[in-house]
């Protein structure tokens, strides 16, 4: 099968999840109310979470020189911010695809390896896993009666036992570690062919970045970097509270509550989240003590508004990279 197919077939089943979950969050909805209370909305409210959405990328973009420097390498900030936005706008066309997508950027405009980039971004995603942890035992401390609540909600939509997928979900992480440990064992043989070898040599760049964490220079500007990013997230959803009038009473932890449960969806495999968003915030609503209709209102404000950010920024930062490819071309700078 050629890569054209998988790639094909790829896109048509994340798509085809997102749709699914889509319809099942919106299938019987009153579109003319929903129509109505869209527009009714503070649209105030939902451009502050716009700029604040587009904040995030450029604290990452920030960030992420922080990891890069260890390397030995110093890129053009601005290329930064709109690799990072041309990530996200990738993203909505096949999940997962971003972080390729902004390494292969910036390698083009500031000429540092795609393999050692890589490995700060995987970094990176170990870091907001982290962060989004954090957020979630946050959440359990200061609001877990709704987190009860959600859960309740998400099993009740169960038709089988809890002891349905329970031994696949152990299985497969002890034969992935089987055929690690395998693949290790005969590396050198496997090196020895001309494809492995390859994999082994990317391997090694990818190391490289994830020791980049060791070797930081400027531990607290990270640190600080990273707070800006996750407090924009946060404040992405709270600040939209105000768009509406049944959301308007709800405070800090039920923010939280949101934000965890959007962020665990957006895991789903559907691209920018649709469907998968739009269906978690759906069933966290009960738990906040407001309807499904409420949520499915609030959802669809929320995610088109951040669509619509990383759509304009993305388009604007592929055309910034490719005016600077052509201006820069691929000269590493070595600090």
């Amino acid at each position: 099968m050629s890569k054209w197919l998988i790639h094909t077939f790829k896109y048509i089943l994340f798509v085809a999840i997102g749709a699914g979950l889509l319809y099942m969050t919106y299938r019987n909805v009153d579109f003319q109310k929903l129509q109505t209370d869209i527009a009714s909305a503070n649209f105030g409210w939902i451009f502050l979470s716009i700029v604040l959405g587009y904040l995030a990328i450029v604290w990452r973009a920030l960030r992420w020189q922080t990891l890069i420097d260890p390397l030995g390498y110093q890129t053009n900030p601005f290329n930064r911010i709109h690799a990072v936005a041309f990530s996200y706008f990738a993203n909505l066309g096949i999940p997962r695809s971003g972080e390729v997508a902004r390494c292969t950027a910036l390698n083009q405009t500031d000429g540092i390896p795609v393999d050692k980039l890589f490995g700060t971004v995987i970094m990176e995603r170990v870091i907001d896993l982290l962060m989004l942890l954090v957020m979630i035992g946050l959440t359990f401390i200061f609001h877990s009666d709704a987190i009860s609540s959600f859960m309740n909600e998400a099993l009740a939509l169960r038709k089988g036992g809890p002891e349905e997928g329970f031994s696949l979900f152990f299985l497969l992480p002890i034969v992935g570690i089987g055929m690690l440990v395998g693949v290790m064992m005969i590396r050198k043989r496997l090196e020895k062919i001309r494809i492995f070898a390859r994999a082994y040599a990317f391997w090694d760049g990818i190391k490289d970045g994830l020791k980049s964490i060791l070797k930081l220079q400027r531990t607290g500007t990270f640190f600080l970097y990273t707070a800006g990013i996750w407090a924009c997230y946060f404040l992405m959803t709270y600040v939209c509270f105000f768009a509406l009038p049944a959301t308007m009473g709800l405070g800090i932890p039920d923010a939280m509550l949101l934000f965890v449960v959007g962020g665990l969806a957006m895991i789903v495999p559907a691209p920018g989240g649709v469907g998968s968003y739009h269906f978690a915030v759906m069933m966290a609503f009960p738990a906040l003590l407001l309807t499904r209709e409420d949520g499915k209102t609030f959802a669809a404000i929320v995610w088109s508004a951040q669509t619509l950010m990383v759509i304009v920024s993305g388009i604007v930062g592929m055309i910034m990279l490719f005016l600077a490819k052509r201006k820069k071309g691929k000269t590493p700078h070595h600090v």
